[in-house]
């Protein structure tokens, strides 16, 4: 709440935000992981995208699909898949070993 009312101006670095986005004027579901140094966003409909926020602070470049970034994509996707468990979010039962799985696990 702080970073939304304007106390604060990042996440701390032992802290994870989870968000959900359901669309505005038509059905569009997306869920965010962020840390401090990466932001991880899985939209069903769309490409996956991943953000490295040291060097990339405006998310400029979707690392999603980089191989140099696999690791931390993992990372993201684990956190992710334990946070939509924990609130039995319906996303997990359709995506989990599609899209919502590593890209270090084969497919």
């Amino acid at each position: 709440m702080p970073i939304l009312n304007g106390d604060g101006e990042r996440v701390r670095e032992d802290e994870t935000v989870y968000i959900e986005f359901h669309g505005h004027h038509q059905p569009y579901s997306q869920r965010l992981v962020r840390t401090h140094d990466a932001k991880y966003i899985f939209s069903p409909a769309e490409i996956d995208e991943l953000y490295d926020l040291q060097n990339d602070p405006h998310e400029l470049s979707n690392l999603a699909a980089d191989p140099a970034y696999a690791e931390l994509l993992d990372g993201m996707q684990q956190i992710m898949r334990q946070w939509l468990a924990r609130m039995n979010d319906p996303v997990l039962k359709y995506f989990e070993g599609q899209r919502l799985s590593s890209y270090l696990e084969p497919h």
